[in-house]
């Protein structure tokens, strides 16, 4: 899935090609897939007990 940058949100919503509620939701989606490679990225690391 691809999620569009904030930058593109906030740049449809401020020409008016989205609505308030359309920009909300898109800045949702962003954050969950922000929250989701977050989420990847600290399985991956390792705990305080293991080394490198």
């Amino acid at each position: 899935m691809s999620v569009e940058s904030i930058e593109q949100v906030i740049k449809l919503w401020e020409t008016g090609q989205i609505t308030p509620e359309q920009a909300i939701g898109k800045i949702l989606l962003w954050l969950r897939e922000l929250y989701r490679r977050l989420s990847k990225l600290e399985n991956k690391r390792p705990g305080p007990n293991e080394s490198r």
